[in-house]
């Protein structure tokens, strides 16, 4: 028994050191641009907000910093806070947003509106090193980790943590600026702390409740292709007839995600070449190319592609008992002014002088990723 009580006291002092320990706070009341909100802060900042002064004593503790932080820019800022050092600002600011609210967003679409502000970012020395999904109490965040050169002599890089939301239609960050070095890990965890205790005057608006829907088979009429499409896929209009594209398929679990299915014949091509002779239309098909040809396909067809398109591998795979290419893609589009990036996987399959491919607008880790892979898996062509 002794020992078994030694034992459970050496447990929890471990456990008392895992666990971190934060400084004591206080509560901020702010409106932000018309949303109430409360914020909890630690008290070893000193905070300046629109309805409460920094007090005269703190600043003069900061001494050649005091300044700073008086004349601290407050444009959109409702909330200001500084360490003891003045080397960190955590700032909360709050503008008017296009978006109502983060949560009625599917994380696909939230990762193609990071990747924009990467974008925007890098055109003015900016860099957006990590972006991720982080669930609040209410709001749901894209926290960015960032650096942005500032201009003039010293050239000094600003080092920058930043959960951004929309909320009951405005758009509120919550970012810690680091002027001097890279910040803390201590200061990244107290950033977070004060995130989960961030609070909205008004409720969060849900995003619409999931449809649930049955799996079944899809057949192109067309060309005879058929396969089984997984539950809770559906297809969904194309906003415009396409050359290659024929199909779409929306997720009902995650807004903005899509699969997409397509085919073109290119076989007349080898007809206007003077090549159908020597190779018939039944000789071609996915064993008369080579990944050096996808390769060499893939690279030249980017250059000529509506919007800008990177491939950073192609591979031999095999699903279902169809040889497919894998490519591994980067692509890119201009929408309202934004430029949005996103990974994609693309299968091609050649058959009879046709190409067909198979298109998942994202990455093998996305949780959807099996879903396409089972789509892929059950697809049956029609070899004429």
């Amino acid at each position: 028994m002794k020992k078994l009580f030694s034992i459970l006291i050496c447990l929890s002092l471990l456990w008392s050191f895992c666990v971190p320990s934060y400084a004591a706070s206080k509560t901020y009341a702010l409106d932000a641009n018309g949303l109430s909100m409360t914020i909890d802060v630690p008290d070893h900042y000193v905070v300046k907000t629109d309805n409460l002064g920094v007090a005269e004593e703190r600043v003069k503790e900061f001494g050649e910093y005091g300044e700073r932080i008086m004349q601290s820019d407050s444009a959109g800022i409702v909330l200001s806070a500084w360490d003891e050092t003045a080397q960190d600002e955590i700032a909360v600011t709050c503008v008017d947003s296009p978006l109502d609210d983060y949560n009625q967003l599917g994380d696909t679409s939230l990762m193609a509106l990071a990747s924009a502000v990467g974008s925007a970012l890098k055109e003015v020395g900016g860099e957006v090193s990590a972006a991720t999904i982080f669930q609040g109490a209410q709001a749901k965040f894209i926290r960015y980790v960032m650096t942005l050169q500032h201009q003039g002599a010293s050239g000094a890089y600003e080092h920058i943590i930043q959960y951004s939301t929309a909320y009951g239609g405005q758009a509120v960050n919550i970012t810690l600026h680091s002027y001097d070095c890279e910040p803390t890990d201590l200061a990244a965890a107290e950033l977070e702390e004060i995130v989960l205790s961030s609070r909205f005057g008004a409720n969060p608006v849900p995003a619409p409740e999931a449809e649930q829907t049955p799996s079944f088979v899809y057949t192109d009429e067309e060309r005879g292709v058929s396969f089984t499409v997984p539950a809770d896929w559906k297809v969904e209009a194309l906003n415009k007839e396409r050359e290659v594209l024929k199909a779409k398929f929306a997720s009902t679990q995650e807004q903005g995600l899509s699969i997409l299915y397509g085919w073109m014949d290119f076989y007349p091509l080898f007809e206007e070449l003077g090549m159908s002779e020597e190779y018939p239309r039944e000789s071609v098909n996915q064993d008369f190319f080579t990944v050096q040809d996808m390769n060499a396909f893939l690279g030249a067809a980017s250059e000529y592609a509506e919007n800008e398109t990177e491939v950073s591998s192609v591979t031999d795979v095999n699903y279902g008992g169809n040889d497919f290419f894998k490519a591994t893609q980067k692509g890119s589009a201009t929408v309202y002014g934004l430029t949005m990036s996103a990974s994609m996987v693309t299968l091609y399959h050649f058959d009879h002088g046709y190409l067909y491919q198979f298109q998942f607008p994202g990455s093998e880790d996305s949780p959807y990723f099996e879903d396409f892979i089972q789509l892929v898996s059950s697809v049956k062509f029609t070899s004429c």
